[in-house]
């Protein structure tokens, strides 16, 4: 059975905005927080998974699909045993992946096609600020097996 795995680092436990070509990090305990009946509350969230990160990452192993990737116009290390690209997209405010940009790859890159692909499929619950919805533009390394690529 074919193998593929997938890191979700700790820019997905951040909030996170692009502003140009540069990405911008703030911890979640920065964030603000609002005076509720006397006690301070936060009322701010991260858009997540549902079930979490490991869902997520079992979510793109099960629906990526190597026969669509083209080996042929990758650049692959001797060394590594694993090719990752990375992928900066929003989650809207109705929870949709949208705005994809590549990091270190082209939108050419028929594994960022494929892990684009897989990723609009999936459905999150929104980032929240002060109670409402609002989008938030996520991270995500994307690694796959380099034996799983050859045997296709």
């Amino acid at each position: 059975m074919k193998t593929a795995f997938f890191f979700a680092t700790a820019l997905l436990s951040c909030s996170l905005w692009a502003q140009q070509d540069s990405i911008y990090v703030s911890r979640p305990d920065s964030l603000p927080l609002i005076a509720n009946d006397s006690l301070m509350i936060a009322t701010n969230t991260e858009a997540s998974f549902q079930n979490g990160m490991r869902a997520f990452r079992r979510y793109m192993a099960n629906n990526f699909n190597f026969h669509n990737v083209d080996i042929s116009q990758l650049t692959l290390d001797d060394n590594l045993s694993y090719y990752t690209i990375y992928l900066l997209f929003d989650i809207d405010k109705e929870g949709a992946p949208v705005n994809f940009k590549p990091v270190n790859s082209t939108a050419e890159n028929s594994v960022y096609q494929e892990a684009v692909r897989v990723v609009k499929s999936s459905r999150w619950t929104p980032a929240t600020k002060n109670g409402v919805a609002v989008k938030q533009t996520l991270s995500l390394p994307v690694s796959i097996y380099i034996e799983d690529l050859l045997e296709k």
